[in-house]
């Protein structure tokens, strides 16, 4: 392939992820970003933008220009699922608790941020059920009570949401007894 062939091809991929953004910023309502993204992306009649040249030299200035105010301009999000995790805001009738962070939402998994920035409470409550549910047990003691130990693991203490803490693990002795069978550092998830 030519190195105009390459060249063109770099461009038209580019006025599509162009035309792409400028659908998003319509459907984000970003203040008349996206027509003049679309009219960026290419003509109407789907020719291809000019190639850049030495008279396009401030092109990629506006274009990361156009980038940083739309994310600028998303707490303007008037739409139903601003975050886009795919669950409808509560504002909207969903049950998404913070449509402003894609991170928190109904079925989140365990999480280790230890940087909480979302407006929901309680922190750390990144599922939206109301609590924070920890992933690992919390004081662990391997005790020698009979049927206690087996297979139990978890914290020796209570280390807080994202923080690292002893991870202990458990085991049966030949006699019946529960002891620690190794104990290592890892980070406590919540959600």
């Amino acid at each position: 392939m030519s190195s105009r062939a390459r060249a063109r091809t770099t461009v038209i991929a580019a006025a599509s992820a162009l035309a792409a953004f400028a659908a998003f910023a319509a459907c984000a309502n970003l203040d008349g970003l996206a027509g003049g993204l679309a009219e960026d992306a290419g003509g109407a009649d789907g020719s291809s933008p000019p190639l850049p040249g030495p008279t396009d030299a401030g092109a990629d200035t506006e274009t990361r220009d156009a980038l940083a105010d739309a994310a600028d301009a998303s707490d303007a999000c008037t739409g139903c699922d601003c975050d886009f995790d795919g669950v409808p805001s509560i504002a909207c009738g969903g049950s998404d608790c913070d449509d402003g962070d894609s991170r928190v939402r109904p079925g989140a998994g365990f999480l280790t941020e230890v940087t909480w920035t979302s407006k929901h409470v309680p922190m750390f409550d990144w599922d939206c059920n109301g609590q924070v549910d920890k992933q690992y047990t919390v004081n662990l003691e391997c005790s020698s009570a009979p049927g206690a130990c087996g297979m139990a693991m978890g914290f020796s203490g209570d280390p807080p949401c994202g923080t690292t803490g002893p991870f202990v693990a458990c085991r049966t002795e030949i006699l019946g007894a529960c002891s620690k069978a190794n104990e290592t550092a890892r980070a406590q998830g919540c959600r």
